[in-house]
């Protein structure tokens, strides 16, 4: 009986412990991301427009386009709102690739309902080798 009682008593702990270590590691990662969206220049620059996204008010974008250089230097969102009063947002980056720009939509479809989503086709032909769009999947 006493056996069982010292071991119940040993689980007990180790089971505190993680407990605690989880609960300070989640308490430490919510803090930082918090931290890096009040700083842009913190955050890589591959999650920028990400991160720029997560900050724009919500159902405020009428237009989203995704895709490589070929999006981002294309359209101008700025010229749209002024001569056509369409709201839109360019999140394409250079050498985007599909995954990126799947997160990116999932990213947007959290607090936005663009009317149109524009996908710049250049990312779908982009070659990727080997188990490099795997270990691209699992990154992002």
């Amino acid at each position: 009986m006493q056996d069982f009682k010292n071991n119940l008593r040993k689980r007990g702990r180790v089971f505190l412990f993680f407990l605690i270590l989880a609960l300070l590691l989640g308490g430490v990662s919510w803090k930082v991301c918090q931290t890096a969206a009040d700083h842009e220049e913190w955050v890589h620059y591959r999650n920028k427009s990400a991160l720029l996204l997560r900050k724009e008010p919500k159902n405020s974008i009428d237009v989203l386009i995704l895709g490589d250089s070929l999006s981002y230097t294309a359209f101008s969102p700025m010229q749209m709102w002024n001569k056509h009063g369409i709201a839109a947002f360019v999140g394409g980056q250079s050498g985007q690739n599909i995954q990126e720009s799947y997160y990116m939509l999932k990213t947007a479809f959290e607090n936005q309902k663009p009317r149109l989503v524009l996908l710049e086709t250049n990312v779908i032909f982009r070659p990727q080798r080997g188990n490099s769009g795997l270990t691209m999947t699992l990154a992002a």
